[in-house]
Parts: C-alpha cells; sequence; structure tokens
C-alpha cells in the first residue's frame, strides 16, 4: 500500500506548479502562496528605444542626449542631422544668426556660430564663413596663407608702369614722339619675358602674362629693364631695377616697385603675382 504524506503531497504540487511555469505561463502562485514569475531576460531589449524609455531622441535601438548637431530631438522621436548654420537646441535644429555684425572679429562655422577666427581648422574675420587652411598653410591675420609663400609656384604678370616727367629724356623726339614707347624686359630665376610696346603713353597697360617661376626665386631677385622703343637697332634703356620679392608681396599677390636712373625715379611698376 501506497501512503502519500502531507509533505509529499506539497512537494509534488510544487513540481508540477514549476514545470507549467518553465512551459510558459507568465506568473504563478504555488499551493504554499509563494510567487513565481519568469521574466525573459532580454526583455529590455526587445523594449528598443521609444518615447517611453528615452527622453532624447532614438538612433535605431540606441537613446541620445538629442543635443547635438548630429543627433537633435526629443521625446523618444528619431534623431535628426542639423543643417550648416543650424544648432541643436531644446531638441529641434534652429537657425543661428553669425554675420559681421553678430562677429565682426571673427568668423562664422557651419553651425552659424561664431568662433575666433585664428586657428587652421576655423580661420577668417568679418563674419564670413570660416575656412580650413590647407596643411601648407597658416592661419595669419584670419587668412590661410602659405607657411612659406616661397615654396609655391608663381604666374608673373606685368600688369603695368607709370612713368614721371623725367623719363621724357630718355625717349625719342626726332619722330614726333611726344611720350615714351614702353616696353619691358624681366627676368628671375633664369627665365624671362618681354611685354609689347605701348606706344605714347607715360601710363602703359600690359597685363601680360611672362612666365612662371618659384617664388624663391622672386624672393631672390625679379630683374627689370624698362626701354624706349625707337625706330632703328638701339633702343635706349630707360631704367633697370632687381626687386626682392617680399612674403607680403607673395601672399597679396602683387609687387609694385620704382625703378631709378642717376638717382631719379623714372617709373613706378606694377606686378601680379598668381601662386599655383
Amino acid at each position: 500500500m501506497i501512503v502519500i504524506t502531507q509533505g509529499r503531497l506539497f512537494a509534488a504540487a510544487l513540481v508540477w506548479a514549476l514545470s507549467l511555469c518553465v512551459m510558459g505561463c507568465g506568473e504563478e502562485e504555488s499551493p504554499g502562496g509563494v510567487d513565481f514569475a519568469y521574466v525573459w531576460p532580454d526583455a529590455g531589449q526587445r523594449q528598443g528605444c521609444s518615447n517611453a524609455n528615452c527622453v532624447g531622441c532614438c538612433q535605431g535601438d540606441t537613446c541620445m542626449s538629442g543635443t547635438t548637431t548630429g543627433t537633435c530631438g526629443i521625446g523618444g522621436a528619431a534623431c535628426v542631422t542639423c543643417q550648416p548654420r543650424e544648432t541643436c537646441s531644446g531638441g529641434s535644429c534652429v537657425a543661428q544668426t553669425c554675420d559681421a555684425d553678430s562677429c565682426p572679429d571673427g568668423c562664422c562655422g557651419v553651425d552659424n556660430t561664431c568662433q575666433a577666427g585664428d586657428t587652421v581648422s576655423a580661420c577668417g574675420g568679418g563674419g564670413a564663413l570660416c575656412e580650413i587652411c590647407d596643411s601648407d598653410e597658416t592661419c595669419t591675420s584670419r587668412i590661410c596663407t602659405a607657411k612659406d609663400p616661397g615654396l609655391k609656384s608663381y604666374t608673373v604678370i606685368a600688369e603695368g608702369a607709370n612713368l614721371t616727367g623725367a623719363a621724357l629724356v630718355y625717349c625719342n623726339t626726332h619722330f614726333n614722339d611726344v611720350l615714351c614707347d614702353v616696353y619691358l624686359n624681366v627676368k628671375s630665376g633664369g627665365v624671362e619675358g618681354n611685354t609689347k610696346t605701348i606706344n605714347n603713353s607715360m601710363s602703359p597697360k600690359w597685363n601680360k602674362t611672362l612666365f612662371k617661376v618659384q617664388g624663391t626665386h622672386l624672393k631672390a631677385g625679379l630683374t627689370v629693364k624698362v626701354y624706349d622703343d625707337d625706330p632703328g637697332p638701339i633702343n635706349p634703356r630707360i631704367c633697370s631695377v632687381t626687386y626682392k620679392v617680399t612674403d607680403a608681396d607673395l601672399t597679396s599677390g602683387h609687387a609694385s616697385f620704382d625703378c631709378s636712373a642717376g638717382g631719379v625715379t623714372m617709373a613706378t611698376l606694377v606686378f601680379k603675382l598668381t601662386a599655383s
């Protein structure tokens, strides 16, 4: 005869209740009054990101703070990326005001914030859009400039000249020339070029591309000879000068200097220097 005691009966009932929970019950109460609940270990992951668990914004299943321009949002909404010249404020992308009035001494970043304008990553002034300087440049006086402008190559362009009254003594007056017929011969770094002749002018304008040369050669010297183009084999030279181009000239892209003879200024020469 099998005798089932009260303790064995309780144990059997407990095993039966546990087996039911393993097979899928969400919550079961045992005959002894003890609560049994099975919680899935990945329940939080299955919940994902939503307004129920994220005060910022949702990037996929990840809750972000929602305060940056790259992930902006609030209340569990999908994160958005703000446009250039926008910032994230209160979970929304809003336009910022950055211009010459609000940022006179610096430059405006892509997020429309005023930057100091004195770094290679944000260089500029006057409220203009900040520039990112090249690897061979530095930010000087809020302008991206070559660390050594002489390392670049430059196209030399003769723009023009202004001759003084003293230059008339070198111009031919025997063929009814009342003004000079001027052309230039220009050399630097072993290369040279001539302009065409501008007749009867004390302010000739050429805008003539002469040659390309490295900045170090220009800094060593740009030699210019100014001639009066006369009929016949001999053209009087009005003056000549060797000018050492400066870093400031290379940076600005222009050089202007005087050409003298006998201690008298005969011409002021203007050149354009285009970096390439």
